[in-house]
């Protein structure tokens, strides 16, 4: 069987590839489990200085595995802390050593909201956005209801959160959200570039800066969010909405909302 998070260590640096190109990197239960595992261990791991994650084939990730998340609605397991996409919010929260992301391709749901809380975002010019949780009859995740208005204001985040609407690499730079975007095949070598200046910085220096930044931003406070989002989450999973959006994307039709109030 393919490994689906596949990870090595080289000169320091983590490197998390999510590795279903097939699927655009759709991430599963089990493969939000391993990246969580991967990024706890490498908390404590003093030949780890820094942290990458990209994705393998044409998307970063196409967000949530559809099929694991419609068990949820069906009550197969309990939408809470134990639920391995909560442990990887908490593993990257957590984590004290650099983050770096790579994106190109789709950026979808938690390809996008997870940039939120990295240090530093490249992205490419085929990257593409998306925030879809209403189109899905969902809500924001991650306490991007609250990070994205601090990184691109409140009335722009409303607009790409209530809307679900898509918007470019270029949109992302430009906003805030990628702090470094470079051409297609120039990716990985910026991106590893970034990691190894990360990795040649004094570690208890970028530990102290990463920890100022979160209690500046109101750290506690996201936490807070990330609750009261998941409680949202676990409603909306049952909701009729959702199993009209999921059966549409089934049935590659387009699905009717108006039919609920």
């Amino acid at each position: 069987m393919t490994d689906l998070v596949q990870s090595k260590v080289e000169n320091h640096v983590l490197t998390l590839t999510l590795n279903r190109p097939d699927k655009r990197n759709a991430l599963t239960f089990a493969m939000y489990q391993k990246l969580a595992d991967a990024i706890t261990a490498a908390n404590t791991n003093p030949e780890i200085r820094c942290v990458l994650l990209h994705g393998a084939g044409d998307s970063f990730t196409s967000g949530n595995d559809l099929v694991d998340f419609m068990g949820l609605s069906q009550g197969a397991r309990p939408f809470d802390e134990n639920l391995e996409v909560m442990q990887m919010m908490q593993a990257i929260l957590l984590l004290e050593k650099p983050f770096v992301v790579a994106v190109h391709g789709d950026a979808v749901g938690i390809g996008s909201t997870l940039l939120f809380h990295a240090d530093v975002i490249i992205g490419t010019p085929s990257a593409k956005f998306n925030l879809a949780f209403t189109q899905l009859g969902l809500a924001p995740e991650f306490a991007s209801s609250m990070r994205l208005a601090d990184i691109v204001g409140i009335a722009r985040a409303r607009h790409i959160l209530m809307l679900s609407e898509a918007f470019s690499g270029e949109q992302a730079f430009e906003w805030g959200i990628v702090t470094q975007f470079v051409a297609e095949d120039a990716l990985m070598t910026a991106a590893e570039k970034a990691c190894q200046k990360l990795v040649n910085l004094p570690a208890r220096s970028l530990r102290d800066t990463k920890r100022l930044l979160r209690q500046g931003s109101g750290h506690a406070d996201i936490n807070a969010m990330i609750k009261a989002e998941s409680e949202v989450w676990a409603a909306a999973l049952k909701s009729p909405e959702f199993m009209e959006a999921a059966m549409a994307f089934m049935q590659k039709r387009k699905p009717d909302f108006l039919q609920f109030d």
